[in-house]
C-alpha cells in the first residue's frame, strides 16, 4: 500500500476519533471465528445501501468491529 493511502485510511479513522484503529484490526487477527462472524454479519445487517453516482458522494463509512457500529466520515480536506 502506498504511504499516501496509508495516510489518507489513518485521517479518515482518526477524524472520526478511532484513533486505535490498528490495534483493533491487530487484535482482530486473534479473535475467534464466531467473533469475526459476529462483527460481519452486524456490519452488513446495519448497512443501508443505496444507489448514487460516485462523484455525489462525500463521505466514506467505517465500521468499527468492536463496538458494531458505522460511523460516517467526510472526504473534505483529506
Amino acid at each position: 500500500m502506498k504511504d499516501e493511502t496509508l495516510e489518507q485510511v489513518e485521517r479518515l479513522h482518526e477524524r472520526e476519533g478511532m484513533f486505535a484503529w490498528r490495534e483493533t484490526y491487530v487484535h482482530m487477527l486473534e479473535w475467534e471465528h464466531g467473533r469475526v462472524q459476529q462483527a460481519l454479519t452486524r456490519a452488513v445487517n446495519t448497512m443501508e445501501p443505496s444507489v448514487a453516482d460516485k462523484k455525489d458522494c462525500s463521505n466514506a463509512a467505517l465500521f468499527d468491529p468492536e463496538f458494531g457500529q458505522w460511523h460516517f466520515v467526510s472526504f473534505t480536506d483529506l
